[in-house]
């Protein structure tokens, strides 16, 4: 049975926190016009993704968390369906939002009898216990020339040591950080061929690294690079959203369609 470890965060809401988010806000868009050309593909890969999922006849998302990606394509009319292991999750999507109840259900990652299209997976693979046995499934339930797009944070400087500083050496959450060969192996060889991907150097990663080499470890466990975070003050937020425009990364944003053949 495959494994996603997951963790339920509750960000304190206090006047720091809309402060910290606009300031994040600011930022952010300063990181994205310094790295305009790779932002706008990164962009264009996941409207891509959005259009395969709305074209696709049937598609499912597995591991969908709070559901908030699963009811907007629903809303849109997308014939998607929504699997998640925990049964708190699922309970809470029917809870949220009753008119879509009959579309999630609970089940292990890989092992869902709905034939589909499309599997869209988000945040989930790197949590994985046994990922080559996910995969096996995958490609099983998918139909023929069936799609599986994957977003991941990926390891971009392959010589970072396990000493290195990065909000997403979250262990043992995140059961592994592949690189761009690792994740393109490990697809081939259980029988996809990624037809496209892209990075971004996501701004909230650099921010939330910053501020781990400042000591805040707690980020590990908030994973919100403008939450409230104990003994941070305002001062220290804004040192380490400017000194996070000059951080080069350990690891990106990933994002991949790969086909099945």
């Amino acid at each position: 049975m495959q494994k996603k470890t997951t963790k339920t965060i509750s960000i304190t809401t206090n006047k720091n926190v809309p402060i910290r988010s606009l300031l994040f806000s600011f930022f952010n868009r300063i990181d994205q016009a310094s790295n305009r050309k790779e932002f706008l593909t990164y962009q264009k890969l996941l409207k891509q993704i959005e259009s395969a999922i709305d074209e696709a006849s049937t598609s499912v998302e597995i591991g969908f968390g709070e559901g908030d990606e699963l009811n907007r394509r629903l809303a849109r009319g997308a014939n998607c369906f929504g699997i998640d292991l925990s049964s708190t999750v699922v309970n809470n999507f029917k809870s949220n939002f009753p008119h879509y109840a009959s579309r999630v259900v609970c089940e292990a990652a890989g092992k869902s009898s709905i034939p589909c299209n499309l599997i869209y997976s988000n945040a989930l693979f790197e949590h994985l216990d046994h990922p080559d046995l996910f995969l096996q499934s995958t490609h099983e339930q998918l139909q023929r020339d069936g799609i599986l797009a994957i977003r991941i944070p990926i390891k971009i400087n392959e010589n970072a040591g396990e000493n290195e500083m990065d909000i997403n050496y979250w262990k043992p959450c995140h059961r592994v950080l592949y690189t761009l060969k690792g994740i393109d192996s490990i697809l081939k060889r259980h029988g996809f061929k990624i037809t496209q991907q892209a990075t971004l150097s996501y701004y909230g990663y650099k921010v939330m690294n910053s501020l781990l080499k400042s000591g805040y470890s707690s980020l590990h466990d908030i994973r919100c690079p403008y939450a409230k975070i104990p003994n941070l003050l305002t001062m220290g937020f804004l040192k380490a959203l400017m000194l996070a425009l000059f951080e080069k990364p350990i690891c990106v944003e990933y994002a991949a369609i790969a086909r099945k053949v």
